[in-house]
Parts: C-alpha cells; structure tokens; sequence
C-alpha cells in the first residue's frame, strides 16, 4: 500500500472514531423522532426533526470523507422529507424502510471503523429500495452495472408459432396480470401471485416476434420467478420494476410490438438484470438467464470491491474500465450540450435541462465508487445547469466554462484511475481548502484535454474565417470566429 492511501485509510478511521459517538446520538435521536411520528402520524413535527439529525448526519459524514454512508443518510432524508411533502404513499412499509435504514447505517459505520473500506455499492439495494419509495430512479441504471443489452433469448427457447399476436395476446392478459399484481401487492409473501404473473410473462415471451421484446418478458419472467421461489429477496425496488412491466404492457396494447422493441426503456432492462444477478443460483430458469448475460462476472462481491477500491487489478481494473467508458459517454453528451448553448450566446439554455439528469447519473456513478470529491464537484455543476435551464441565472460564458471544466476534471481524472497513474485513495483526498488535490499527473492531463478543445476551436474558427472571405456577406461566419477566439482566451 503506498502512502497516499495509508494516509487516506488513517484519516477515514482516526476522524471516524473522532465523531462517531456523536453520529450514533443524532442517529439514535433521528430513529426516536420517526418512532414517535409512527406512535403519533399527526404530530408532523416529529418527522422534521428526523429530517434535521439525518441532514446533520449527512454533513458530518461528508466532512470526514465517507462519502458511501453520506450518500445512505442523503437518501434517508430525502425520504423523510417526500414523506413530510405527502409524496409517498405506502407509508407503513416506507416507516419499516426507514426504520431499516437508520439501524443499518450505524452497522456500516461499525465496520469502517473495524478496518474496512468505505464501498457505498455494498448500500446499493437499500438506497435503490430507498429510491424506489419516493418514485425516484434506481441507482442501478448507472454504468456501474452494464449488461450486454443486446443479448436474445436462445434459439431452444423457441417462441410458440400457435400463439396469437403479442399485442392480442396483451390485451387478454394484462387484467390477470393486474390483478396478480395487486393481490402480491396486499400479500407480498403470497407466492401464487408471483408463479401467475410469471407464467403471464413467459406467454408474452413465447408469442412475441421481436428479439428485443422476447429478452424483455424472458427476463421479467426470470426476476419473477426469483421472488417466487425466494432466491430474490422482495423489496420496494422489485415492487417498483413489476409496476413498471405493467406499463409495457399497456403500450404493448396501444403501439404494437414493433413499436414497444423499437423503443424499449434499456434502464428497465438494466435494472431487471441486476436483481436477476442480485438473486442465488437454484433456480433453472433464472440460472440460464444469469449465464446468457454473464451475470455472475457483471456484479463483484463485497471482497472485489473492497480489492477494487484498495487495489486497481485483473478483475477490477476491466470493472473500472468498463465504468469509465459508460462514464464518458455520458460526459461526452454534457459537452455537446454546452458547446451547442456557448455558440447560441446563451439563448439555448433550455437546452441544459437533459443535462441536470445526465449529471445526477454520473453523480451517483461516481458516488458508488467512492469518489465523494470528484460527485461533489458534478453535484454542484447539476446544480448551476438546473438554475440555468430554469432561467435562475444567466447562461453566462463563464459558468458554461465552468461546467465545462468540471467535466474535464472528472474524465482526466477517470483516465488517471483505468491507466493506474492516480489512485482511488488521492481522488477522494481533498485540500485544507475543501478544493480537490489533483496530483501532478492529473493537472498534466487537464493540461492536455483543454489543449486539444483548443486546438479544435482554433482549426473552426479558421474554416469560418475562410467562409467569411469566400462570402463577404457571410457575418455569422464571422461572428463564430469571434466567439471561438473568446472561449479559447
């Protein structure tokens, strides 16, 4: 281990040992409070203190640079206050979840404090399950988990030639499928539903033409019938997704299936896999789709992580790969985005809205890995694009450069991370100032990265120069030069 991540190893236990008598108090008190709300639902003040120890739980966390638990209590909170805005319904379970999730956060802070890691992807079923209760999407969406979404259903899963149309055979069995739903709904340990609404799935796979759809309800089928034969733990999330294959199939009934595989949501998808490869191996049927997707080597256990987060190798580093290419997809959009606001002179800021959503992804991405420096820094640009696609503010130069410049930021810094030339340990370390160390490799590659948009602005602003001196008449020709020349000063 080298010293930047032993000193980062003793900072997260020494200062944990600092504050944690004091977070196990606020945690204690933010547990009371919920209690007496449950034992008194209309002494609404009670739910606003649990919502004060949480936030208090929450800052101190990200004070001491455990961003994984600050992420749990951010969500706990969040929670409480959709509870607060009458935005949650269910509320008995959402109590237990809460509930649940105050116990456990001071567990998982126990064993940081025991030596281990801060690996916020060992949280990830609570927080989806927190998510979930609040209508929020699932962290599990995010490159962290990448299935080959183009996989299709083997060739001896025939589809049945004797069946009626997909969209006919919707219309007949969305009621029972509604029907089952509901009644799991009341009696989730009720297993007769889950086999019904299974068996509905695998008719809607074997009448189906499309590969796309037919991988759709196969794998549907799959994650049902982990609940059913309880090798998938029910959970709101579960709960959350099934409601949503109720969705797919009413535009089954409404498009037709051309028109469903045509645009089919890939984060359902995405998501349907993850709890297929959240489930034990037992089952036949969930088996098969486990090894048709590679499920087993998609999702790393507790010790993987703990090695991917201590050490970049074999395994780990292919994980880390794969996430920083997913990652600067996403980055890649942002930039687009704001080149396209930046040429308009700021009279597209509209246009930033899509972009506040990509950057909670890669937020939450970047979060799941630990890196809590490098999410604060997206976070905060999240924040600035939502008040300038809202009109908040003005879509200055300056503050498109500045999302700008965060963005390069956190791809260099990923680059750093995948050749190994920067470690997890000095990404997450900050400055006496609470600015991000970015060590001489880092600063090298930004260097480099702004460079290089330079030399492209440059090479631009020429080829309008020359249209400018074919066409005299063409100023808007020359006015993007001008505006090349400003974003390259």
């Amino acid at each position: 281990m080298n010293e930047g991540k032993r000193m980062s190893a003793a900072i997260d236990h020494s200062t944990l040992k600092w504050v944690k008598a004091e977070l196990d108090e606020t945690l204690k008190q933010a547990r009371q409070a919920l209690e007496a709300h449950v034992e008194n639902p209309e002494d609404e003040s009670q739910l606003r203190f649990c919502a004060v120890h949480l936030h208090q739980v929450c800052g101190t966390l990200q004070m001491v640079e455990l961003y994984g638990a600050a992420m749990l209590a951010e969500e706990l909170e969040q929670l409480v206050l959709a509870l607060i805005d009458g935005r949650v319904n269910q509320k008995q379970e959402v109590y237990e979840l809460l509930m649940a999730g105050i116990l456990q956060l001071p567990d998982y802070l126990d064993r940081i404090a025991a030596g281990h890691r801060d690996v916020p992807l060992v949280l990830l079923p609570l927080m989806n399950d927190l998510r979930a209760s609040r209508g929020e999407k699932l962290v599990s969406e995010n490159a962290l988990f990448a299935p080959d979404l183009s996989v299709e259903v083997p060739d001896d899963l025939p589809a049945d030639s004797n069946a009626m149309a997909a969209q006919q055979l919707a219309r007949t069995l969305r009621h029972p499928y509604q029907i089952a739903l509901l009644g799991w709904y009341r009696d989730p340990d009720s297993r007769d539903n889950l086999r019904k609404m299974a068996d509905i799935l695998e008719d809607l796979r074997k009448a189906s033409r499309q590969p796309a759809t037919r991988a759709l309800w196969w794998v549907a089928s799959g994650m049902v019938e982990a609940l059913a034969s309880g090798e998938l733990e029910v959970s709101m999330a579960t709960r959350l997704l099934l409601g949503q294959l109720d969705r797919q199939l009413k535009r089954l009934i409404d498009e037709g299936e051309t028109a469903l595989a045509e645009a089919l949501p890939e984060e359902l998808m995405r998501n349907l896999l993850f709890y297929v490869a959240r489930a034990a191996r037992g089952n036949p049927a969930v088996d098969r789709i486990k090894e048709a997707y590679g499920l087993d080597g998609l999702l790393p256990d507790e010790n993987e992580l703990d090695e991917a987060r201590s050490a970049m190798s074999g395994h780990t580093r292919a994980l880390m790969e794969s996430v920083a290419a997913a990652l600067k997809e996403d980055l890649a959009q942002v930039k687009d985005v704001l080149d396209l606001v930046m040429r308009g002179g700021g009279q597209a800021s509209e246009e930033l809205g899509p972009v506040t959503e990509t950057l909670r992804r890669i937020g939450d991405t970047l979060g799941m890995l630990g890196l809590g420096t490098l999410r604060s820094q997206v976070m905060k640009q999240m924040e600035t694009a939502s008040a300038l696609a809202e009109g908040r503010e003005e879509a200055t130069e300056e503050r498109m450069m500045d999302i700008a410049s965060a963005m390069l930021v956190v791809e260099s810094s990923l680059d750093g991370m995948v050749s190994g030339e920067l470690s997890a340990a000095e990404l997450a370390s900050e400055s006496e100032t609470g600015q991000s160390m970015l060590p001489e490799a880092e600063f090298v590659q930004v260097k480099g990265a702004v460079a290089e948009e330079a030399i492209r602005d440059m090479a631009r602003a020429k080829d309008a120069i020359l249209a400018f001196i074919e066409n005299a008449d063409d100023f808007a020709s020359l006015e993007e030069a001008a505006g090349l020349f400003r974003q390259i000063k």
